[in-house]
């Protein structure tokens, strides 16, 4: 008798918890339902006046004012984004087809920069680039018969004598030319003289007309900041480039090797600007960096310049 009184206790409480609960989530659906639906009016007439606001300003300039009005924080705007939309290297100055010149002090990094350059360019198209000074080690074939090289270097004096270009680039195995110490070659110093305008004049021609023949990047280094005039004002970009050099920790604790070496190369681009009477101003329009990967350095030919002069008799005296 007590287990039925039991059993219909607990079949009351039981209903009454179920009952509860359904109530409970019927108020639940309810609040969301009704706080849903403010969200969405809410959403729908902050949308609608921002859309008319937007369009009042538009029509009445009025988006030219605040802009102007809120000087000088307004142009982190266009900054931030210029930052954020050159982050591809890609889209970098390095990068665009043209003539490019690059400056760096004795020991900046030119060399190693060409080879970075010439390395990120085989590695995004498969491939190689001229040289006029040597900056690849050789490395050995896996069967250990063969030494090979990705970059080729060539002596411009092969392409163009006696005032005229006597032979082509391979632009389909190789669509950039890196010329090293440009300074060198072609000193403005020496532009009277009938040697230096029967090389120079042909091989400046063929630097605005090599694009259409299928070399997509010219590059030319030099120490000193003003060259041939014809060369300054005809490049696409002019580069400084320093280099960052440091300690890599996980080099260094994967193999013990304590020293510095570059890291980084610290690239201002220029556009340069000519007027009339023969000046030149350049105006800056970015600041970048690159970085140099290890396996990359560890082929880096750092002593190639050295092999310049190899076999000229040594004075002893």
């Amino acid at each position: 008798m007590m287990e039925k009184h039991t059993d219909k206790l607990f079949d009351k409480i039981e209903s009454f918890f179920d009952k509860s609960v359904h109530l409970a989530e019927k108020g639940l659906d309810a609040f969301c339902h009704v706080s849903k639906k403010f969200l969405n009016n809410a959403d729908n007439i902050s949308n609608s006046l921002y859309e008319k606001m937007h369009q009042m300003y538009k029509n009445n300039g009025h988006d030219r004012f605040i802009r102007y009005a809120s000087l000088p924080w307004s142009i982190t705007i266009p900054v931030a984004y210029k930052y954020i939309t050159m982050g591809a290297y890609s889209r970098l100055p390095i990068f665009q087809p043209g003539m490019h010149m690059i400056r760096a002090k004795v020991g900046g990094g030119k060399s190693l920069t060409s080879f970075v350059l010439a390395e990120m360019t085989l590695l995004a198209t498969a491939n190689g680039s001229y040289f006029t000074s040597p900056v690849e080690k050789p490395q050995l074939s896996e069967d250990g018969k063969y030494w090979y090289v990705h970059h080729r270097v060539v002596n411009m004096s092969d392409y163009y004598k006696d005032g005229k270009k006597v032979l082509n680039f391979n632009t389909d195995k190789y669509k950039d030319i890196h010329k090293d110490e440009r300074h060198l070659q072609y000193n403005p110093r020496m532009n009277k003289g009938k040697k230096y305008n029967e090389s120079f004049i042909p091989e400046h021609e063929d630097h605005l007309l090599m694009r259409h023949d299928g070399m997509e990047h010219i590059y030319m280094y030099s120490q000193h900041l003003k060259l041939d005039s014809q060369d300054m004002t005809t490049i696409t970009y002019m580069h400084e480039v320093s280099t960052k050099k440091d300690i890599p920790i996980k080099r260094w604790l994967d193999s013990g090797d304590l020293k510095y070496i570059p890291v980084k190369l610290r690239f201002e681009s220029y556009t340069i600007e000519p007027s009339f009477d023969g000046a030149m101003k350049r105006k800056k329009v970015a600041k970048f960096n690159l970085p140099v990967p290890y396996n990359v350095l560890e082929r880096y030919d750092t002593l190639a310049e050295r092999h310049k002069h190899a076999g000229l008799p040594v004075d002893y005296k």
